[in-house]
């Protein structure tokens, strides 16, 4: 057998590391590629256009732009163009770089048997309508948006379902923005278009991880084996997709004759990844319940949303090349997904941002408190009290005030933010103060099956309630409970995944984590999505199983320390009742009769 030593602390810190540099790589070329779209779209600095808007691998004019100069020359769809000499040129009629207006480049066009030369001068591109601008924009939005959720998630949770996210995010801005403005330097455009489609193939890939992994990023099955094949499938398709992509640039029509069947391929093969992906997600939508199927349903939307996006996408791109607010609105699915994303992370609190948004208030208020004495301070000696002997002495010790009374007015201002922006987190902790003391109080285990569970439930707003003691056997029988109904679980066995996983170590389980599909436990938001061990000088003795919240939220880290600290404060009580067990036993019975005379005669 092999077991799995832990990680040292160096290479834990390295990895750390990594996650952050990636995170910020990925984030700068983003931010980049972001503002090469907003320059586009809005025309800063204005660029110009030749009017020719797609070539095919044959060098075949198939689509010019109505009314450009190009349409009122003598070129027509259906021409062939021998491509330009420099690169530079190469780039800018086939390739993703929008000319400067006035550029000129100098092309040979075949038509029929008949060659001849042309200049072909950039126009001033011709500036979208308002609503294409505005639908633009809310795109450009929706992703900056799923850029900070993604990059929040990896920060806060690395694993491969998270970065499977937020590369999804940051692949899909080139295939929908598409150009790079006139001022990009030449030598800067074939890097990036590499980056930019290689992220776009990494974008495909994590499409196919998340859908896989969602929502407990782990793969058994069929999908275990798709997810190994993921790396090999991103160099294949990174691969194909850099050659069609650079063989017009670099190789020209010579290329036509592998280009072509490559890109078709490559095309419908698309349909094939989305169908594994989609059904890899419902799947674990129709298997998952309780909490877990709480969090998939508003992703399912998202994903929902993102595909007919996708679909639209694939239709303009590769059937109508005309730019319209129609064609943005139907990419606005795109953005649907990092909502939905970000509405669960926020709502079943996968971060706490409810007690990061209450401390950054409290830590401003005391910031803006102490800035207005330093200001007030210095407004009086420098008007009332110029060249005073006493400033200094007065800036010392308004500064020792402030360290002394910081804790005091910290605690305050706490309270008042709370009592003002949290209030039912006022209230919760109010109620939780109520159950700690009525559990420090507590001098029989009977006292402590109302607080456990009742007291909790409504604390916490939770669904669902109940306390296992352990029996002989080694399980655990249900002693107390709240929202469960009659015939429910009352013996946990010993070997349950559940009962295996109190020991000492374990400070709270996420239920959903484990192979654990009990039928006869509450259903929905109040079946157990937590459980809480109870220890008596490092042995269970008891465990508490928590159902979700009544808006079908998980317990966030907060209320996680606060029950912890309740368990504790329980397995004192639990420890005093089995010492007064042992004394009752040890006690010798005192004799109420003479020795040698049976009690009762």
């Amino acid at each position: 057998m092999t077991i799995a030593m832990p990680l040292p602390a160096s290479h834990t810190k390295f990895w750390r590391v990594v996650n952050v540099l990636g995170v910020v790589a990925l984030g700068l070329f983003s931010v980049l590629l972001l503002f090469f779209w907003v320059a586009v779209t809005f025309n800063v600095p204005a660029s110009g256009d030749y009017g020719i808007e797609n070539v095919d691998a044959s060098g075949r004019i198939t689509t010019i732009e109505h009314g450009s100069a190009v349409d009122k020359s003598p070129i027509h769809i259906g021409d062939r163009i021998e491509l330009p000499s420099t690169v530079h040129d190469r780039l800018t009629l086939v390739g993703p770089l929008m000319p400067g207006i006035g550029e000129r480049v100098r092309l040979t066009i075949q038509q029929g048997n008949a060659r001849r030369k042309v200049t072909l001068v950039a126009d001033a591109t011709v500036p979208g309508t308002l609503p294409f601008r505005l639908s633009q924009l809310v795109l450009q939005i929706g992703f900056l948006n799923w850029l900070i959720v993604g990059a929040a998630l990896v920060l806060l949770r690395p694993s491969r379902l998270t970065w499977s996210f937020f590369v999804l995010g940051v692949g899909m801005i080139w295939p929908i923005a598409g150009s790079y403005p006139s001022f990009v330097p030449t030598d800067w455009v074939v890097p990036i278009l590499v980056l930019s489609i290689i992220s776009c193939m990494a974008a495909l890939m994590g499409f196919l991880i998340f859908s896989l992994r969602f929502p407990s990023d782990a793969v058994s099955g069929w999908r275990r084996r798709v997810d190994a094949m993921t790396p090999l499938l991103f160099i294949v398709y990174s691969s194909l997709t850099l050659g069609v992509n650079l063989a017009p640039i670099f190789i020209g029509p010579s290329a036509a004759w592998w280009e072509d069947p490559v890109s078709t391929a490559l095309v419908c093969s698309l349909p094939i990844i989305a169908i594994v992906a989609f059904a890899s997600f419902m799947g674990n939508y129709r298997s998952s319940q309780g909490l877990e199927r709480e969090r998939m349903r508003w992703v399912v939307v998202g994903l929902s949303c993102w595909a007919v996006s996708i679909t639209c996408w694939a239709w303009f791109f590769f059937v109508s090349s005309e730019y319209s607010a129609a064609r943005s609105l139907s990419y606005t699915g795109f953005i649907v997904l990092p909502l939905t994303v970000a509405y669960a992370v926020i709502r079943h609190r996968v971060i706490d941002v409810r007690f990061v948004v209450s401390r950054a208030i409290v830590y401003a208020a005391i910031a803006a408190l102490v800035v207005i004495v330093v200001v007030i301070l210095d407004w009086l000696f420098s008007t009332r009290f110029t060249n005073s002997r006493l400033q200094t002495a007065a800036y010392a010790g308004m500064a020792l005030l402030l360290g002394l009374s910081y804790n005091a007015a910290r605690q305050r201002i706490e309270r008042a933010v709370d009592s003002l922006f949290f209030r039912q987190w006022r209230r919760t902790k109010e109620k939780a103060e109520v159950i700690s003391a009525l559990l420090r109080h507590a001098t029989a285990t009977s006292d402590l099956y109302q607080p456990l569970t009742q007291g909790l439930a409504e604390a916490f707003s939770l669904e669902s309630a109940a306390l296992f003691e352990q029996a002989d056997d080694g399980g655990y029988v249900r002693v107390a409970a709240w929202g469960w109904p009659q015939g429910s679980l009352w013996h946990i066995l010993p070997n349950d995944a559940i009962a295996e996983r109190a020991n000492p170590q374990t400070k709270s389980v996420d239920i959903e984590k484990l192979p654990w599909r009990e039928p006869e436990v509450p259903m929905g938001s109040a079946r157990p999505i937590a459980m809480f061990p109870i220890f008596n000088m490092k042995v269970s003795v008891a465990i508490l199983l928590l159902g979700a919240h009544h808006n079908a939220t998980a317990l966030d880290p907060t209320e996680v320390r606060e029950i912890r600290t309740f368990c504790a404060d329980a397995g004192f009580v639990y420890s005093r009742a089995s010492v007064s067990r042992a004394e009752r036993v040890e006690m010798p019975a005192t004799p109420s009769s003479p020795r040698g005379v049976p009690s009762g005669h």
